[in-house]
């Protein structure tokens, strides 16, 4: 592989924990929230990089959502090294600025959203973004600076491995026990297989 760009020092010191491309831009975010996310524009022969706060919480991922609309996974503590929850945080990246919009608190409990980025599932061209609990995946809309929960789609259970298929207007949530098959416009079941094991 040819390399393009590089960007050096994008974590002020700290270890940089993820990357998300959206376009030519990149953004990092480090594992704590005194890391701030930086925002790069590779379009450009020499990269220019701005950071800004992780004012979201304790940071972990990142998603896009939707045309100027980044939004940041992290665990919620109540004091250092105590996790209480996942928390979701809508960023707005409008004019290569990053503004934080809206904090919603998704789940008192550890979950796969905490160290697998695969476990979130994301359909940006309808704004929507999936975030495992321990049963269910708890559905979400952002839109107008907000994240509003639409509804949850119950699994049983939520491992690793689930995923989250779109065919036409159905939504297809799937996991290594069951698959349920969702209305997108209502956010309403209409059909589920369980696998039987043995």
């Amino acid at each position: 592989l040819d390399v393009q760009r590089t960007v050096e020092d994008l974590g002020d010191g700290k270890d940089v924990y993820a990357v998300r491309m959206d376009g030519g831009v990149a953004y990092a975010i480090g594992y704590d929230s005194m890391t701030p996310i930086t925002q790069t524009d590779l379009s450009k022969k020499t990269p220019k990089t701005q950071a800004f706060a992780a004012t979201g919480g304790e940071g972990h991922y990142l998603y896009t959502v939707g045309e100027d609309l980044l939004v940041g996974l992290g665990t919620v503590e109540e004091k250092k090294g105590v996790v209480t929850g996942l928390q979701l945080s809508v960023y707005s990246t409008e004019s290569g600025t990053m503004e934080l919009l809206d904090n919603v608190f998704v789940s008192e409990s550890w979950n796969f959203a905490m160290t697998n980025s695969r476990a979130v599932l994301t359909i940006p061209e309808k704004n929507l973004i999936a975030i495992p609990t321990e049963t269910a995946y708890c559905v979400y809309s952002v839109q107008n600076g907000a994240a509003e929960k639409l509804g949850e789609v119950e699994l049983g259970y939520v491992s690793g491995d689930a995923r989250l298929l779109q065919i036409g207007e159905l939504l297809y949530f799937c996991n290594d026990a069951a698959i349920v098959v969702v209305d997108a416009a209502e956010m309403t079941p209409i059909a589920r297989c369980d696998f039987a094991y043995g």
